[in-house]
């Protein structure tokens, strides 16, 4: 859940299912999903492996790809472990929120 941006999902290509509140839906190539702020949502592949979800985010208000910068890590570099502390204080600050 975003608590200061709204989320537009685009699916650039494959099958899934998202979720959006208490709605679940199946989705496809060319859909547009759109999330309002402090809503839980998700998207998970509804093909078999190896077979991808290829989605392009689009959020309201900057920032979101801060809090990506922080959880992430560059193609080929060994992440970096996270303490559930730190991990807590990048989601307060960017105002993310995980479903229990």
């Amino acid at each position: 859940m975003h608590l200061n941006a709204d989320e537009i999902i685009f699916i650039h290509a494959g099958e899934a299912i998202a979720t959006v509140g208490d709605r679940e839906q199946p989705v496809q190539t060319g859909t547009t999903i759109y999330v309002p702020r402090g809503t839980w949502h998700g998207v998970r592949n509804a093909a078999e492996a190896p077979a991808a979800v290829e989605m392009l985010w689009v959020f309201s208000a900057p920032g979101m790809d801060d809090y990506f910068r922080a959880m992430g890590h560059p193609p080929g570099v060994e992440p970096s472990a996270r303490t559930d502390d730190e991990a807590a204080a990048d989601e307060a600050k960017h105002g993310i929120r995980y479903h229990p």
